[in-house]
Formats: C-alpha cells, structure tokens, sequence
C-alpha cells in the first residue's frame, strides 16, 4: 500500500471539485469543519497567503531595480488572488460588484513619509484600481485592508 500526502493548500485547493467519493476521503483525513473555514479566518497574514497560494516567500523578495510600491502591488495582487478564492472579477461586468480596501490617509510622525494609513472600510466598484486588486465581497475587502495595511501603505503613500 502507498500513502498519498496532501498539504493543507492542496486538499483545499482540489476539495471543491473532487468527485463525492474524494471528498469523502478528504473529509476523512482533515479535522472536522477544515474545508468549510471563511478565508477570513484562514489568513492572519503574510506567511498564510503565500501558503494558500502554494508560493514562496523568495517570489515576493524585493527585485533588484524594483522599488518597494512595485513589490506591494504583486503583493496586493496576490492578497486578492487568495481571499477572492479562485474567482476572477470581471472588469467589463458592471453588475457584478467590486470592493477595494479604502483606507485614510493620515499624518504619522513615526513613519519616514510622515503619513500612515487606518483602515476601517471600503468602497464599491471603482475606475481608479485595477480589478485584479479588487475583493468579491466588502467583509474580505476590508479584512485585507486591515490585515494587511502595511502593505497597503506601501502601495498608496510610500
């Protein structure tokens, strides 16, 4: 007999459209209620996304020549990658809602560009942000938002 090993990512990756007997065997083989956790509650932050997403941490290194707002855009991007859960936003569908964490920007005297960010909401479909920085729902806009300000702050202020 051999035995299979799955990592958390995959199962959950391949759940969804596993036939009935695979996600019986799944269901089996994980805790109860692994496969029905919110992606909220899965990501607490950086080191869950890139686990989720199957990534490395070398991939989201600081690129020689790269400034740290064009690291914090493919980083933006792959938070919503991961908390949009495979579904991939429509730009031309206007009826299909789009969030993006909306945060204020304030003075910070501890912070080198003397401007921090709070995070407490976010905003509907918007022309002025790419779609693929955009969340399907406002609950997982604005947990990004929140878990991920730094990030955020060095995409929109630094």
């Amino acid at each position: 007999m051999q035995t299979l090993q799955l990592d958390d990512a995959t199962a959950r990756k391949i759940y969804p459209t596993a036939i009935p007997e695979m996600k019986s065997i799944l269901e089996k083989s994980f805790p109860a209620g692994f496969f029905s956790q919110k992606i909220t509650d899965r990501v607490q932050g950086w080191s869950d996304i890139l686990s989720i997403s199957g990534r490395s941490a070398s991939e989201y290194a600081l690129r020689p020549g790269e400034t740290a707002d064009e690291l914090a855009y493919r980083q933006a991007k792959l938070i919503a990658e991961v908390y949009n859960e495979g579904t991939v936003l429509d730009a031309g569908n206007e009826s299909q809602w789009k969030y993006y964490p909306w945060h204020k920007i304030t003075r910070d005297a501890s912070k080198a560009s003397g401007f921090g960010l709070s995070a407490d909401d976010c905003d509907g479909w918007c022309s002025y942000v790419g779609v693929r920085l955009c969340f399907k729902s406002e609950i997982l806009a604005i947990d990004a938002g929140k878990k991920f300000i730094e990030i955020y702050e060095q995409l929109k202020v630094r």
